[in-house]
């Protein structure tokens, strides 16, 4: 493993930001990114109170959050396994903002425009998604990984105009 998930969480927090209530966020309150949703999908009661509501969410610390990303996503995801720190960073803040397996499968879609035979569109940081990484420039994997996620977050706006809202915040992540 040849990255690193302390550069990639910096960014990731910075780009998250602190306690936010949106009421067009499905997730509803989040802090970091973490929102009340995942957390009770993921049964984590942060401040161990036998209940997950928002007192888990506005009590959330930065390590604890650090933590959960570490697990939940970095690891879960595998994004660790990949050798670049720029794409492993890249790969992680849109799996934070867009969900590991979306996140994914977009760079794979970015892969495909590349490779024959293509490589099945499952999620799943594989070997045969590693091989492909590694004989594709970083500058042209990029791009075209950036223009899937615009992509994606178009056509989520499309099947969902509450979303607008985000769209600048979205585009500002993908194009960093």
């Amino acid at each position: 493993m040849n990255n690193d998930f302390s550069d990639a969480i910096g960014q990731t927090l910075k780009n998250e930001g602190g306690l936010t209530d949106n009421p067009n966020d499905p997730g509803g309150i989040t802090k970091y990114g973490i929102s009340l949703r995942f957390l009770q999908e993921n049964g984590i009661d942060v401040n161990n109170d036998g209940t997950i509501n928002g007192k888990d969410v506005e009590n959330l610390t930065v390590p604890e959050a650090t933590s959960i990303y570490k697990l939940y996503f970095w690891e879960k995801f595998k994004i660790f396994l990949i050798d670049n720190q720029i794409l492993a960073n890249k790969v992680f803040d849109l799996s934070v903002n867009m969900g590991g397996n979306q996140a994914i499968k977009l760079l794979q879609e970015a892969l495909n425009m590349h490779v024959t035979p293509p490589l099945v569109i499952d999620g799943v940081i594989g070997q045969n998604t590693l091989r492909a990484i590694d004989n594709i420039s970083l500058h042209v994997l990029m791009g075209d990984y950036r223009l899937c996620a615009n992509l994606f977050y178009e056509h989520l706006i499309a099947q969902n105009p509450n979303f607008k809202v985000f769209l600048d915040g979205w585009l500002k992540r993908v194009a960093q």
